[in-house]
């Protein structure tokens, strides 16, 4: 498994020939953003308070990153590049099918990635990368616990 999530992009087929751009993983930080924006009153030991009104957005938000979607033969401008609020606008004022749809073909997509995941894990044994490295006697390490890449 890969240390660093390096920035891919899949597309992900929809209806009527159009289709969506998303990131193929998300890493930690995208992660504890999507956490954030879906419950942002977490408190430790607690059952998490979503925030209805981002639950449904937050995973579209934090995948998506551009679609063949138009309006009247227009593209619909969706990338990165805009303002976050721009992009939650956008996604508000569509058909709540098309909404519906988008999201299905995430989950979807993440479903299929997870697995994809799992199985590589379970392909090594279960065993992480740190496992792997050898130990010293009685647990003692001798020098840094650390490295650095010169």
């Amino acid at each position: 498994m890969d240390t660093i999530v390096k920035p891919k992009t899949v597309r992900l087929s929809l209806s009527e020939g159009r289709y969506l751009d998303v990131k193929r993983r998300l890493n930690a930080g995208e992660q504890q953003d999507l956490f954030a924006a879906m419950s942002p009153f977490l408190t430790a030991g607690e059952k998490p308070q979503l925030k209805s009104q981002s639950v449904m957005t937050a995973k579209v938000l934090a995948y998506l990153l551009g679609w063949s979607l138009t309006d009247d033969g227009v593209p619909i401008p969706m990338s990165p590049d805009l303002p976050e609020t721009a992009r939650l606008a956008t996604l508000r004022s569509l058909d709540p099918d098309v909404f519906r749809e988008i999201r299905e073909a995430i989950d979807t997509h993440e479903t299929a990635i997870d697995k994809e995941m799992e199985a590589r894990k379970n392909d090594r044994g279960g065993e992480s990368n740190s496992s792997k490295m050898p130990s010293s006697p009685d647990g003692l390490v001798d020098g840094p616990l650390t490295t650095s890449v010169n």
